[in-house]
């Protein structure tokens, strides 16, 4: 079995560890590069900070900006493990759906205002849930999307609806190849491309990952 995944193998090697005992040929290739933008902290006030990527807690605290007392909000585990390096943590999400995830976030936040630092080109999709005055934006890194003509593979896994476009830019899906997205937005944006054997990580966590893969494989 041939499967590929839009993350470095870095990112990925604790899930092809625990799935050491299959016959996988994995294809590891992130389909997007991230760069640094500069940024100045908006002068309006804000009660927290919410992440919605690793990339984003990345580029933000690279430049060690001076900040206020706030708390602080990570979309999932896999972003606030990048968080925690730098701030305590007040909020993890805790579903692959992020319509779910907005709605606890704005159960927690309340009237507060909120600093999103991120890309470019957010979709935006905690935010949509918050009023317009509870929300501040700040791009602090740029998505640019990588020409990659990835081998032809059984099973796709995709990690961010960037990385789906990305693929489909250079790449067609074989007919009856299988998905997984990382949530709901990237399953999505499968669809949209005509994606038609798609599933979702119910939990992003690597076992969990690779448990998942190994009972696709094994059925």
């Amino acid at each position: 079995m041939k499967c590929f995944v839009s993350r470095s193998s870095e990112l990925w090697s604790a899930v092809m560890a625990e799935c050491a005992s299959m016959s996988i040929d994995w294809v590891c290739e992130p389909l997007i590069r991230t760069q640094s933008l500069s940024f100045q902290l908006p002068t309006q006030s804000f009660e927290w900070i919410f992440f919605s990527s690793r990339e984003a807690v990345h580029h933000f605290f690279q430049t060690n900006p001076n900040l206020p007392t706030v708390r602080y909000g990570a979309i999932g585990p896999s972003t606030a493990k990048a968080l925690a390096s730098f701030a305590p943590i007040d909020f993890v999400g805790q579903s692959a759906d992020i319509a779910q995830v907005a709605e606890a976030f704005s159960q927690v936040v309340q009237a507060e205002t909120v600093l999103f630092p991120g890309s470019q080109i957010s979709l935006r999709s905690i935010q949509r849930v918050l009023r317009e005055h509870q929300v501040v934006d700040l791009a602090c890194y740029e998505t640019h999307m990588i020409s990659v003509v990835v081998p032809e593979c059984d099973v796709y896994i995709f990690s961010s609806p960037s990385n789906v476009r990305s693929f489909f830019q250079s790449n067609i899906l074989p007919s009856g190849a299988f998905c997984w997205a990382f949530g709901t937005q990237t399953a999505q944006c499968l669809l949209k491309h005509g994606c038609q054997h798609a599933e979702i990580f119910e939990d992003l966590q690597p076992a969990q990952i690779a448990h998942t893969i190994k009972q696709f494989f094994n059925r």
